[in-house]
């Protein structure tokens, strides 16, 4: 909640990036590819979990084909997808972090969220659920409302695996050739 001095979320979710222990996997979901700048450095900078990303593809976004100037709309986080990995092949960090992109034909995609499995687990020990999407108008002006729930249960857990693959199984991964870099 920025618009009263709230940041807790962002500044959590900072720490958690830069705690998360080598070989650990983070998988985070958003609908549009629009990370703020401090979590695009912290996770190219000072993370060390594996990173997958996942994100609408131009097609699966809801301003696909809209009128006007939100016909756009697409394009521009394709531009800042695009930006992101001329930086992550710039910091050698490609074998560490992958972007991905959803597709289902006559589908929009807006999944949120994210799993952090740790080394060797097969299944999510923390998930965050919420609104918001990572991005600079969740962080920096929405009044965004996330939960992190942490879990031994292995019920759970398998539940939330589930829940993270079938909306990475819909996505192909995207590189620098994809973008011709």
């Amino acid at each position: 909640m920025p618009p009263f001095s709230i940041t807790t979320d962002e500044k959590m979710t900072l720490q958690y990036f830069k705690q998360a222990p080598e070989g650990s996997s983070i998988h985070l979901g958003s609908g549009y590819f629009n990370l703020t700048d401090a979590y695009m450095d912290t996770l190219l900078s000072d993370s060390s979990a594996f990173i997958k990303i996942l994100s609408a593809s131009p097609q699966a976004n809801g301003f696909f084909n809209g009128a006007g100037v939100s016909g756009y709309i697409p394009d521009a986080y394709t531009y800042i997808a695009k930006q992101f990995m001329a930086r992550v092949n710039q910091h050698q960090q490609q074998d560490r972090i992958t972007l991905f992109e959803y597709f289902r034909e006559g589908w929009t995609f807006h999944g949120k969220g994210l799993w952090h499995y740790l080394p060797g687990e097969v299944t999510p020990f923390v998930t965050f659920i919420g609104s918001s999407n990572f991005g600079y108008r969740s962080v920096y002006r929405g009044l965004e409302a996330q939960l992190v729930i942490a879990t031994e249960n292995e019920k759970l857990r398998q539940s939330l695996h589930l829940e993270q693959s079938r909306l990475f199984e819909m996505s192909q991964k995207v590189d620098c050739d994809s973008f011709n870099l």
